[in-house]
């Protein structure tokens, strides 16, 4: 495990960033926005006498909030990061009796959680097109959810004494449209995914039951078949095997689709 000499911490937030620049003994405390342009004019420019590329930048996973900092330090930059779940910095921080009740008491925490174990968390960026499947994974989702309750919308009024047509013709236009926008999106999340995982996408369609929304998540979101070490493992996965065995224990419980 590896004890850098330099390690910064940022606090993120939605439209805030608190940095605190450890050494192993002092912190240098910096707020600014979140962007990059503000992080670099606010912070690294100042500290002129630094080599960040021999500093870890360390941040909590917020969900969306750290993903273009952290992608731009460590892709655009080549410097390293480290991205941790917020959960394991709370325990360090109960565990050492410290409570961070400010954004630059955050940051500080984070700085020396990175400054001890920041190697557990190293942070590779994902490329485009993972972004760009997941987006449209998440919109098929969200748009069914909305016919869904449009459709239950749609249900409701039947039973009411009085049926305005009017309305009833807009909420069937707007599940229409949605529909639409799946098929739309479909179509391009099949081209997306056949032209970029060639020989993967032909294996996952030979899989019985295996529709696209499965191979997006297994080729887009889990980096195709880079975590799996056997096709055996890739049917186990989608569900089609009830174990995965190996010299005699099992590995992993059945999957799920």
């Amino acid at each position: 495990m590896k004890s850098y000499e330099k390690v910064v911490g940022i606090d993120v937030s939605k439209e805030t960033l608190s940095i605190s620049l450890y050494d192993g003994k002092s912190h240098t405390g910096y707020e600014t926005r979140n962007t990059v342009k503000s992080f670099f004019n606010d912070f690294v420019k100042k500290e002129k006498g630094i080599d960040f590329s021999k500093v870890l930048f360390m941040l909590e996973n917020t969900g969306v909030y750290h993903l273009r900092l952290a992608t731009h330090l460590s892709k655009e930059c080549g410097y390293i990061v480290s991205v941790a779940n917020p959960l394991v910095i709370k325990r360090y921080s109960q565990m050492n009796l410290k409570r961070a009740k400010t954004d630059k008491a955050d940051a500080r925490l984070i700085a020396e959680y990175g400054y001890i174990n920041g190697d557990d968390w190293l942070f590779s960026p994902r490329d485009i097109d993972y972004y760009k499947i997941d987006m449209k994974l998440k919109a098929v989702e969200d748009f069914h959810k909305q016919i869904n309750m449009l459709s239950n919308q749609i249900e409701a009024i039947e039973y009411l004494p009085f049926k305005d047509n009017s309305t009833l013709n807009a909420y069937k236009k707007l599940i229409e449209n949605f529909k639409k926008e799946i098929k739309k999106i479909e179509k391009e999340l099949d081209i997306l995914l056949r032209e970029k995982y060639v020989e993967e996408y032909k294996l996952l369609s030979s899989i019985p039951g295996v529709g696209l929304k499965l191979t997006g998540v297994i080729l887009g979101k889990l980096n195709g078949f880079a975590n799996f070490d056997r096709g055996k493992d890739v049917t186990s996965f989608v569900g089609i095997c009830p174990s995965i065995y190996q010299s005699g224990t099992s590995v992993n419980g059945r999957g799920k689709t």
